[in-house]
């Protein structure tokens, strides 16, 4: 048969796993994501995309010098 401190003793080291677990879980969701940039819902996405397109014009012989 199991005490009342035994039982008292196993709810705490439950608990006290769990808290662990959580504060875990909780730091490593607070990580910051790098800048997307400019999104597909922004209204200056279609420039981004053309100036992107230009640059790869005036891009496009380089690829042979690296």
């Amino acid at each position: 048969m199991i005490s009342m401190k035994g039982t008292y003793v196993k709810a705490l080291v439950a608990t006290s796993i769990m808290i662990i677990m959580f504060s875990i879980g909780a730091t490593a969701q607070e990580e910051k994501l790098p800048d997307p940039g400019i999104t597909p819902d922004s209204p200056l996405y279609g420039l981004d995309k053309a100036m992107e397109s230009i640059q790869g014009v005036f891009n496009s012989g380089n690829e042979e010098k690296s």
